[in-house]
């Protein structure tokens, strides 16, 4: 900052903030210059520091810190499987916030796919299912049942054979 005054008469600078000091030109008769610096603000909020030159009161306001970017959260998905089947990735299954996850359901021999449900609520027979865009925890479940098998007998009868 530059202090224009006549020659012979006397100022100061100071500041009372612990963050900012004045470097040079504390004190001088007739025009001069105060330079000061500034520490870097580590707060979360702003803050503002008054000074004073050649009698005059100036302040001087600093930003918060920037703050690092926030982890991204990590959401569980429980997967299970009832008798007759399975599902891929099974047991819990972490994921991060605003991914997906496939997963995969497959009946054993003898049985089909009865039932997924995604958080109690269907969402059909699907031998797979993606949960999309994660933003809470989430349970799948695939559930079987028997594979129902249909006989269809011909019964011949042999008349006059004998």
């Amino acid at each position: 900052m530059t202090v224009t005054t006549q020659s012979g008469c006397s100022w100061t600078a100071s500041s009372a903030a612990s963050w900012m000091s004045i470097t040079s030109g504390a004190s001088g008769t007739g025009s001069g210059t105060v330079s000061y610096s500034v520490a870097a603000n580590t707060k979360t909020s702003s803050q503002t520091a008054a000074s004073t030159i050649a009698g005059l009161a100036f302040t001087v306001t600093q930003s918060a810190a920037a703050q690092a970017p926030s982890s991204p959260q990590t959401y569980t998905i429980t997967a299970s499987a009832g008798t007759g089947g399975s599902i891929s990735p099974s047991g819990s299954v972490a994921a991060t916030s605003g991914t997906s996850k496939a997963f995969s359901i497959k009946a054993s021999s003898g049985y089909t796919i009865s039932s997924v449900t995604v958080d109690g609520k269907s969402v059909g027979r699907a031998s797979s299912h993606d949960i999309s865009n994660l933003t809470a925890n989430h349970a799948i479940n695939g559930r079987f049942g028997f594979m129902r098998v249909t006989c269809t007998w011909t019964v011949l009868t042999l008349e006059g054979m004998l």
